[in-house]
């Protein structure tokens, strides 16, 4: 059978422990210190979006789970709690119902209705691997380079200094964020 998320909330932790320095990033892409940590949190967010990993603590969490029949409902965010407490919706009140949970397996719904899951406690952040902050930093560079004030120079000149794209190749090489900058890439 079938279940649909039909609402949920999650409150997550810092995202900043152990993150590359923002001030480096925002030396690099020439950028305030406070833009290149608004940065750094735009990344962390996407790419926990994106690879369906959370990297930060999540203090808690709870799912509202819409329910036709018999179904095993997968938690929706990795890593999973270590306990997840479950209620359905009776006679329009809340109860404690008999739902099992097996962490990376699921939660067993028995039948139709509304459901609400809550994960029991904090559930810590996972060791995060060197490419993850590499990603991060390279992410937030691309973002704050690329941002809407900009994005749509060809060559710009300050002084009697002028640079183009291209030329900025060089000085961006190391984040990543120069090849997709030479390379046209929109967001």
């Amino acid at each position: 059978m079938t279940c649909e998320i039909e609402d949920s909330q999650f409150i997550l932790g810092p995202w900043f422990e152990g993150t590359p320095q923002p001030s480096q990033i925002a030396l690099e892409a020439g950028a305030s210190g406070a833009d290149a940590i608004n940065m750094v949190e735009v990344a962390w967010a996407m790419i926990s979006t994106y690879t369906r990993r959370q990297w930060c603590p999540v203090l808690s969490g709870e799912v509202l789970v819409h329910v036709k029949g018999m179904a095993l409902f997968r938690w929706p965010r990795w890593p999973e709690p270590a306990a997840v407490e479950t209620q359905m919706l009776v006679s329009g009140e809340w109860k404690p119902c008999d739902a099992h949970y097996i962490k990376g397996v699921g939660v067993e719904l028995d039948g139709s209705g509304y459901y609400r899951l809550a994960q029991v406690g904090t559930v810590p952040a996972p060791e995060i691997p060197a490419h993850v902050f590499a990603a991060v930093q390279n992410l937030a560079t691309y973002l704050l380079v690329q941002g809407p004030a900009r994005r749509e120079f060809k060559t710009q000149g300050a002084g009697d200094a002028n640079f183009s794209r291209e030329s900025m190749m060089g000085a961006l090489y190391g984040s990543g964020a120069g090849a997709m900058i030479a390379s046209e890439v929109r967001l």
